[in-house]
This record gives C-alpha cells, sequence and structure tokens, in this order.
C-alpha cells in the first residue's frame, strides 16, 4: 500500500542533535549536583521532554538546571552548526512533492523543538509538531492524535525514529514502524530485535524505501 503520511522523531532522526542533548544535560545536571555523570546514566533518564529530565536528576533544583540545559543546547546547536543529517532535506522533499502529510512528534520539549527546527531550517517542511511531556512518554498518543488529525488509515502512515522504543510507539498507535540507524550504526542490531518494517543505515536506503512506496 502506498504511503499517504510520514511522521518523525527528531534528535536522532532528522537532525545530528544527540551528542550535544546529551552534552547540555551533562553540563547542567553536573553543575548543580557536583558529580559527573555518563552518556548511559543520560540516556537512561529519556522519555519524558527536558523538564522531565532534569527532575527526575535534580529534583531540588530542577528549574534552574532546566534554565542552564536550555541555554548551553542553544549555545552547542548553534556553534556546532547542528543540521539534517546528510540526505534526509532531500527525503522530505520527495515525500512533499508526492503530497505526502508530514509531521514531527518528539520527545522534546515545545521551546527547543521549536528553536531546533527553525535553526536547521526544516520548520516548513511540517504541519504538525507535537512535543513531549514532562509526565513520561506520550509518544504513541501523539502519533494517533496526528493520524487523526489526518483522517489517514494508519496502515497507509509511517513514524520514523532512531531508538528501541520509537518502533513499540509506532506499534502501538497502529502505524508503520520505521527504523533509522544512521546516527548510531551500532544500534542497529537492537532496533532490528524490534522487528520494524525496516531498518535504514542510511538516509538514501530510507530514500530509496519512499520511492519503493510512492509507485
Amino acid at each position: 500500500m502506498q504511503i499517504a503520511g510520514a511522521i518523525f522523531d527528531f534528535d536522532g532522526t532528522i537532525v545530528d542533535s544527540l551528542p550535544i542533548v546529551i552534552e547540555a544535560f551533562r553540563r547542567a545536571i553536573t553543575r548543580f549536583t557536583g558529580r559527573s555523570i555518563t552518556d548511559n546514566e543520560i540516556v537512561s533518564l529519556f522519555g519524558p521532554d527536558e523538564a522531565g529530565v532534569i527532575q527526575r536528576a535534580v529534583p531540588d533544583r530542577w528549574e534552574e538546571s532546566l534554565a542552564v540545559y536550555l541555554k548551553e543546547y542553544e549555545r552547542l546547536f548553534t556553534q556546532r552548526n547542528i543540521g539534517a543529517f546528510l540526505g534526509i532535506e532531500e527525503s522530505l522533499q520527495l515525500l512533499r512533492s508526492h503530497g505526502i502529510r508530514m509531521a514531527v512528534v518528539t520527545g522534546k520539549g515545545t521551546y527547543s523543538t521549536a528553536f531546533s527546527l527553525r535553526h536547521a531550517l526544516l520548520e516548513n517542511y511540517f504541519e504538525m509538531v507535537e512535543t513531549g511531556s514532562p509526565h513520561g512518554s506520550i509518544k504513541s498518543k501523539l502519533i494517533q492524535k496526528v493520524s487523526d488529525r489526518w483522517a489517514l488509515p494508519p496502515s497507509r502512515v509511517f513514524y520514523l525514529g532512531d531508538s528501541p522504543s520509537d518502533v513499540h510507539e509506532a506499534r502501538i498507535a497502529g502505524v508503520i514502524p520505521l527504523s533509522a540507524a544512521w546516527a548510531d550504526p551500532f544500534n542497529t542490531e537492537k532496533l532490528k530485535a524490534e522487528n520494524p518494517e525496516a531498518v535504514f543505515t542510511t538516509p538514501q536506503s530510507f530514500i530509496n524505501w519512499i520511492s519503493s512506496k510512492l509507485i
């Protein structure tokens, strides 16, 4: 069946921003706790939006820590000229040229998502942008919300994400689960173990898949 709707995760899927997300969290958490924190410890906190992550790590001074996170995130994003993975904008242009509806569903907060889309010059591609909650992951509900708003059969909508949990969330929402492994090739086997419709190791392989579904 041809696709009619495309929903994307953000960090590590369309934009190469995961390294700065982790670094900004590290700086914000370390400043208020006085201890170093590993990448794995930071990633283990993912699920809620940034406010929720900071609340878990720095419960007593989370508002101050969150302000530091957002400042560091913006600074690193701008300083390192963060943008879309090579080939992603080509895939978005291909989808748009065929009238495929597009949205973002991310665990990020509203402010950081808007900032990132604007500075990566991607905001005009998406008609809907749904962001996370401090209380935990709500991606499946947001994916369902987008699909319902479009009034499209879920079987004609995909969700592309970079984590095993994204496959699970897509499946709950009833849409086609797709996995992007280009940010972290070592994650490929974990993604395959979740049995998504496809796992893409490069944006070009994703473009090829799109083309096969537009015929």
